[in-house]
């Protein structure tokens, strides 16, 4: 539903009517959005749209009759149980830009009833506070008390982008520079959805990359288009869609801003002020010393776009995750899952990316990606993890901790006091009948926290770094690889890793044979020279 508002209760409803089938839910929560704001309804349209009118609440576009006198009784009486919760109704609208400001002024108007308080939250206030929590309009009106204290959780990401971007010679100084300039735009980007990042360049360089100024001013007035020069950014200064094509730019009606309430609290200089300062507020987009903000927390090296870190998941379809887009120098770069080797992408335009090219596969072996092939979710959340990683300099997940002798002989220690335990336990049997040796899991966590207390936090020969803790399942998984453990307590193995493992010992054994042939060949037309 990207790049609409979402309610969470609403989206537990239609996963319910729907049986809890993602894709059918996702469907008809197009399908009532489209009835809802007059659009013709893309089918199928199952479960009905009326049940989004029901759940939303929000008033019936022009043509239509009100949710009151459309919906069954079971559907009122859903929307009315979500009233009486006090949920924040989602504003659907035909333009998700504007949806979005409709979303954070009733987001205001919420805090308001609420509070019984007037006139105290700002624009990028409500803005920003969605933005957080993923245009979640349920979760984003349930996660603070006060007013100061979501504005004590924004003061932590987005006081210090604020701060003008210096333009320093020094290099580390530029780069610096650059990562603070790539996130802010990738910041924006995301905020606002929009299509086209060089636009949102353009108008976070005339606020002197100050991101909640800019965003106060996408509030109230809109960012209108801006199409990029050709040498500047390729394909107009627009993102690619999962199929490699240029989205289009948007026209300049549909990104002016139709926001004219009244009862917004002027920008404040800061979220949240130094202890012993007092801030003041102002309207202008004027420049804030750092004197007045917190320092400035640790960043990623890279900054990515409508993307998140979660995995593909079995039966959960969603073509998005076959896109990786993010900022970076400055720009917008973008990377699609391809293994053109394995599956058939009939419509996807891979002329448009700069790499991975194959030869001519063999088209009958071709087969369409399946959201239900373990395997295939397996090449997808590799290809993203590595992709990810590259893009941010960040990892995904913590690098596998390499396994030191010295941890071996423990475990292979451990598994020879089980098996003399349970030899004592049980003197009517030989060894061959305990074996293979299984551990359960009481056993397992002992294990675990002997190996960890020896170990953790210790440097050991061959180690760059602390040891750190390990879980019972990287336990049993050496188990299965230790050639020792497994010949001795007839442990099942773990055959792909071993023949991983072979693999790769012929490689680099016929890569020195290859070396020592050349040595051999050298010497030969050395000694004919002679």
């Amino acid at each position: 539903i990207y790049p609409g508002v979402a309610g969470r209760s609403l989206m537990g409803t239609y996963l319910e009517q729907a049986n809890w089938n993602l894709e059918n839910a996702v469907a008809a929560w197009r399908a009532g959005r489209a009835a809802l704001i007059g659009r013709p309804p893309p089918p199928p349209p199952s479960p009905r749209p009326a049940a989004l009118r029901a759940a939303s609440g929000w008033a019936a576009a022009p043509g239509q009759e009100s949710s009151g006198t459309q919906a069954s009784k079971a559907e009122t009486a859903m929307s009315a149980k979500g009233e009486k919760r006090g949920e924040v109704l989602i504003p659907f609208n035909d333009n998700f830009e504007q949806e979005r400001r409709d979303a954070a002024l009733a987001l205001r108007l919420h805090l308001e009833e609420r509070t019984g308080e007037r006139g105290v939250m700002s624009p990028a206030e409500a803005v920003l506070l969605l933005h957080q929590h993923n245009w979640d309009l349920t979760q984003a009106s349930t996660s603070f008390t006060t007013l100061q204290h979501a504005r004590t959780g924004l003061a932590r990401t987005y006081d210090q982008m604020r701060i003008p971007v210096q333009r320093e010679i020094a290099p580390v100084a530029q780069q610096i520079s650059a990562m603070q300039q790539n996130e802010r735009l990738a910041e924006l980007v995301n905020l606002t959805g929009r299509n086209d990042w060089y636009s949102l360049r353009v108008a976070l360089q005339k606020r002197n990359w100050n991101l909640v100024a800019t965003v106060s001013r996408w509030y109230t007035h809109g960012i209108l288009p801006v199409e990029a020069p050709a040498a500047v950014a390729p394909y107009g200064g627009v993102r690619m869609d999962v199929n490699l094509r240029p989205l289009p730019l948007p026209s300049r009606e549909s990104t002016m801003s139709t926001a004219r309430e009244q009862g917004w609290a002027a920008e404040p200089e800061a979220f949240e002020v130094l202890s012993g300062e007092q801030g003041s507020s102002s309207s202008s987009d004027s420049e804030v010393g750092p004197s007045l903000l917190k320092q400035k927390r640790k960043r990623p090296h890279g900054f990515m776009v409508n993307s998140t870190r979660t995995t593909a998941k079995k039966g959960m379809r969603n073509d998005q995750k076959f896109l990786i887009e993010y900022i970076s120098r400055g720009r917008y770069w973008f990377n699609r899952f391809e293994r053109q080797e394995t599956f058939r992408w009939p419509d996807v335009n891979f002329s448009e990316q700069a790499h991975g090219h194959y030869p001519n596969p063999d088209t009958s072996k071709l087969v369409d990606f399946d959201w239900n092939n373990q395997q295939h979710l397996h090449w997808l959340n590799n290809w993203r993890r590595q992709n990810i990683q590259r893009a941010t300099g960040l990892q995904t997940r913590e690098q596998a901790q390499r396994w030191l002798p010295e941890e071996l002989d423990f475990l292979y220690a451990l598994s020879e006091e089980l098996l003399q335990e349970q030899l004592r336990s049980n003197p009517n049997k030989t060894e061959d009948q305990l074996l293979p040796l299984k551990v359960v899991m009481d056993k397992k966590v002992e294990w675990t926290r002997r190996m960890n207390d020896k170990f953790a936090g210790t440097m050991q020969a061959g180690s760059s770094e602390p040891r750190r803790n390990r879980e019972p399942s990287a336990l049993m998984t050496q188990r299965s690889r230790t050639r020792s453990i497994v010949e001795r307590f007839k442990v099942r193995p773990d055959e792909a890793y071993f023949a991983k493992v072979e693999r790769k010992e012929k490689r680099a054994k016929a890569a020195v044979e290859a070396v020592q042939k050349g040595v051999k060949r050298r010497r030969e037309e050395e000694d004919s020279d002679k």
